[in-house]
């Protein structure tokens, strides 16, 4: 197997991780936000995928996670 095979077959794994994760992050706030029956958030989420997740992800995942530490 030629060095140019196996960076190539590296680069096709590591870019199929990184996109499992991503939608994997979006389905959990997705669900995240159905189980608090915030629609608008799932709406966002699924319109507009990365950006909405990571955007549901600062405004409310991220205070509860801080409530979590302070109790």
């Amino acid at each position: 197997m030629s060095l140019a095979i196996f960076i190539g077959v590296l680069i096709f794994a590591i870019a199929n991780i990184i996109g499992l994760l991503g939608i994997s992050f979006i389905l959990w706030m997705a669900v995240d936000a159905a189980k608090g029956d915030k629609y608008w958030w799932i709406v966002l989420i699924i319109g507009v995928p990365l950006i909405g997740g990571i955007i549901y992800f600062f405004v409310e995942k991220k205070h509860e996670y801080a409530k979590i530490s302070n109790a």
